[in-house]
């Protein structure tokens, strides 16, 4: 079991630091579309800027990173973990927009199917995507069944929707949901306490606030 609470035991828990991290941008994010499925790879400014970023994680000792398996979390881990083993988690992938898929908002606004989603994301999915509590509970059990297999430091490079699903649910009623979700390349380093029968997040740091 996850849990997120503070509990009273004999002996402190033991604790390590997770790093969640968004991946690089692409075409996608600079032309502000909506991409969930579609497999697309780090645009050049992407690659640029990831770069520039890698200062941010040089203190970063992990043994293993683990990404979504599409192309911009693939790449994102390979330029700011060089040499890391790394993982694919596919159910870290974001969620499916479905007939949305690689439109803007301006190019969607006038679909009335479009319209009752951003009247109702909560309970009306995409068309041939995913409705909104199945990838939260896709998100929260992959994460759950990570956690309670951990016990030493790793990076997760993953999406700005998922990213913020775990935060919430890791702090909740902090922030508003899309208030967690970070720039392309930053992310959150996570602390965990690890007991005999639970894994809890109990801090949080950002990573690469400024000049992202």
């Amino acid at each position: 079991m996850i849990a997120n609470m503070n509990r009273q035991t004999d002996a402190p828990p033991a604790t390590f630091d997770i790093f969640v991290v968004r991946h690089g941008a692409t075409l996608a994010n600079e032309n502000r579309l909506y991409c969930g499925r579609s497999d697309l790879a780090l645009c050049e400014s992407g690659r640029s800027n990831l770069n520039k970023l890698k200062s941010c994680y040089d203190q970063v000792m992990i043994t293993t990173c683990y990404h979504s398996g599409l192309k911009r979390t693939r790449e994102t881990a390979e330029i700011l973990f060089p040499g890391i083993q790394t993982q694919e988690i596919s159910a870290l992938s974001e969620f499916d927009f479905g007939d949305f898929e690689l439109q803007s908002h301006e190019q969607l606004i006038q679909n009335p199917e479009y319209q009752n989603w951003i009247n109702d994301f909560e309970n009306i999915g995409c068309p041939n995507g995913e409705r909104l509590p199945l990838f939260m509970e896709r998100v929260i059990t992959a994460w759950q069944d990570l956690l309670k297999n951990l016990d030493q430091p790793v990076a997760i490079v993953t999406h700005g929707g998922v990213i913020s699903r775990l935060m919430d649910f890791s702090f909740p009623n902090m922030r508003l949901d899309y208030e967690w979700q970070p720039a392309c390349g930053a992310g959150y380093r996570l602390t965990l306490a690890k007991d005999s029968d639970a894994v809890r997040v109990i801090a949080f740091n950002e990573i690469c606030v400024e000049g992202v």
